[in-house]
């Protein structure tokens, strides 16, 4: 094989290639205008293509095609819903929720009030029990937080486990407690 006909076949399969990404270009086109929850755009046109932008770039036409469908896409309208039961339904459904959104007003209101009748019961009763029991802090607590005891108030806990003499007992071997 020759320089050229070397150089022949590779301009023939470029080709052949290009023209097969147009041709993916214009499906993913298709199939993308088809739904009309999808954005396009030259990204995800090339995205579902499986190409590049720049492949896209580079022939204009392609980019022209993918305008126009999106605007188009753009200005598809709504579907109108002309059907009165649904309407009805609807406006039914409003009305029970805005009772349900009254009656829990009221609740909450009525809960407000119970809370609040409480706290001024709790105040009264913490009131008298403060009242009732005085306690002067001054005749309770000696300067410096301690309290002072007196030698007859000191604990004995020691005093069950001497002997008579005052010196610690001895137990023998044979006595068990």
């Amino acid at each position: 094989m020759t320089n050229e006909a070397a150089t022949a076949a590779l301009l023939r399969y470029n080709a052949d290639r290009s023209e097969q990404k147009m041709r993916d270009v214009q499906t993913a086109l298709a199939k993308l205008s088809e739904d009309p929850g999808q954005p396009i755009n030259k990204s995800v046109v090339a995205r579902r293509a499986g190409v590049s932008r720049e492949f896209i770039n580079s022939h204009p036409e392609l980019g022209r095609l993918i305008e126009t469908a999106a605007r188009q896409a753009r200005h598809v309208p709504l579907p109108q819903h002309h059907d009165d039961t649904t309407i009805r339904g609807l406006q039914a459904q409003n009305r029970t929720f805005a009772q349900q959104i009254s009656q829990q007003k009221a609740l909450i209101a009525e809960l407000r009030s119970t809370i609040e009748e409480l706290r001024r019961q709790r105040q009264l009763h913490l009131g008298a029990q403060l009242m009732g029991s005085a306690v002067d802090p001054s005749t309770h607590a000696q300067p410096g937080g301690r309290e002072r005891r007196t030698p007859t108030q000191a604990p004995r806990a020691r005093s069950s486990h001497r002997g008579s003499s005052g010196g610690p007992r001895r137990l023998s071997a044979g006595s068990r407690r």
